[in-house]
Order: structure tokens, then C-alpha cells, then sequence
């Protein structure tokens, strides 16, 4: 008599890119010296978007967009970008790279202390509704460069690339 085990990993991975993507832009916020209070006080909502559209497969980032409170205009912005096709599919590692997220920010140059910062996440157009969200656009990223600079959280079944925008 032999005996079979099965473990849905998918939905373990969706739980882990959630909480560690979450994780990984209150890290960049702390690094960046910026308080940390909206991303909080939104923390539930981001959550249940971010889960939803991860088991829809939906979600094709998220991104922080820091900006001068004054008139509004990119200081410099972070991108978490959904990576599907990532890892064998199979009993793999979770796991997460802080080493990325410092750089980016290190590259990113000091911030002015009057500035703001937004979560945004990008979907897909038929992505389900989650309730508390709504459409928005993205500031203009002209006469910025996107850098790459790999990737930060890795499952068996998904993956995310970090990119950075600066002048």
C-alpha cells in the first residue's frame, strides 16, 4: 500500500507574494525615510486587491510613486512587476531578497523631505472589481530612466521584478 500527498502550492504562493509584497513596500517606504502611516491605515485593502488579483491572475504590479507634495510631480517611483511563468510549478522555495530594495533605493538619491508617496496596482482591464478601489493613472515618467534590478520574491509559481525610475 503506498500513500500520496498533494499540496495546493499555488494558493501558498498567492498568500506568501501578498504578505512579502506588502512587506517588501513598507521596507521601501522605512528605507526611503518616509512614514509608513498611509501605507498602514490601506494595508487590508491592499491585501484583499492584491490576493484577488494574484489568484485571478489579474495583478501585473504594483508600484509606489513618490511625489513633491507641492505640485504633484514624480520624485521617483518603484515597480513591482507579477512574473506568472516564474519558478518549476513544483514544491520549490518561497523566498525574498531585501539586498534589491536597498539598492533601489540607495539609487534613487535622497528624497526631499516635502513628499508624498501612492500605492498603485496595475491590472488587467477584465479584472474582477474589488470594492474600495478605484482607476487612477500613473504620473508622467518623462525625461526618467527605468532601471532593473532583478528579482525579490520568488515562489514556486510566481516571481517579482523590481524596476526603479529616476531622473
Amino acid at each position: 500500500m503506498s500513500t500520496m500527498v498533494v499540496v495546493n502550492t499555488l494558493t501558498h504562493s498567492i498568500t506568501f507574494v501578498t504578505e512579502k509584497l506588502l512587506w517588501s513596500m513598507k521596507r521601501i517606504i522605512i528605507f526611503a525615510g518616509l512614514d509608513t502611516s498611509d501605507l498602514i491605515s490601506s494595508w487590508y485593502l491592499l491585501e484583499k486587491g492584491i490576493s484577488t488579483w494574484l489568484k485571478s491572475k489579474d495583478l501585473r504590479g504594483a508600484t509606489i510613486e513618490v511625489f513633491k507634495k507641492s505640485d504633484d510631480s514624480l520624485i521617483t517611483r518603484i515597480d513591482f512587476r507579477i512574473d506568472y511563468s516564474y519558478g518549476s510549478g513544483d514544491d520549490g522555495d518561497f523566498w525574498v531578497d531585501v539586498e534589491p530594495l536597498k539598492h533601489a533605493i540607495t539609487k534613487c538619491g535622497t528624497l526631499p523631505q516635502n513628499c508624498k508617496y501612492d500605492v498603485i496596482l496595475l491590472t488587467e482591464k477584465h479584472a474582477p472589481d474589488v470594492e474600495g478601489f478605484v482607476d487612477t493613472n500613473f504620473r508622467s515618467t518623462e525625461g526618467f530612466t527605468c532601471h532593473s534590478v532583478g528579482t525579490t520574491i520568488g515562489t514556486n509559481h510566481i516571481g517579482t521584478q523590481l524596476d526603479y525610475w529616476r531622473k
